[in-house]
């Protein structure tokens, strides 16, 4: 069992039904489907860069 850093699915790498949804987590967040966590994460990037925290 493995938890993807980017977009938090935890999988089974060997299975293959487990890589086809993953692969698909990460078309959706490609097309600006984007996970809560990482839409926090951008905004916060941001916020840091914007009042120069970052």
């Amino acid at each position: 069992m493995t938890t993807c850093n980017f977009c938090g699915l935890a999988y089974v790498e060997d299975d293959a039904d487990d890589r086809k949804i993953h692969a698909d987590e990460h078309k959706k967040i490609a097309n600006d489907v984007l996970p809560y966590k990482v839409r926090e994460l951008i905004k916060a990037y941001d916020f840091a860069v914007a009042h120069n925290d970052g």
